[in-house]
């Protein structure tokens, strides 16, 4: 449902790619709670995400088989990053810029990786 929320997104030339969108789902409790401890950016392929619990707002996109489970779609705010290239907040407008979790792993890397 929030793939094919951003494919409408994709068409109309609005985003050209998941990770330039942020979805938010609204649905009930226990669909939410499903989400415990798991990165629903990660799960949807999108930079940011947000999970809400109650109805959809009018203009959602709703489940085929629930109206109470729907999706909205915003763009995600912040820069790109030029790593994993996610489009995060935290990511500065400079040339080269990384988010925290990039430039941690790079930062990390053996000396002869880090130049290669």
């Amino acid at each position: 449902m929030v793939t094919g929320a951003i494919e409408k997104l994709r068409a109309e030339g609005t985003v050209k790619s998941s990770l330039q969108a942020h979805p938010t789902l609204y649905a009930p409790a226990a669909v939410i709670e499903a989400f415990d401890g798991l990165a629903a950016a990660d799960i949807f392929i999108t930079s940011s995400a947000s999970l809400v619990e109650g109805m959809p707002p009018k203009g959602a996109t709703l489940a085929e088989d629930d109206e109470q489970i729907g999706v909205t779609v915003a763009l995600a705010e912040g820069e790109k990053c030029q790593r994993c290239w996610k489009i995060l907040p935290e990511v500065s407008a400079e040339e080269d810029a990384m988010c925290g979790r990039c430039d941690d792993v790079v930062a990390n890397l053996p000396e002869d990786e880090a130049q290669g």
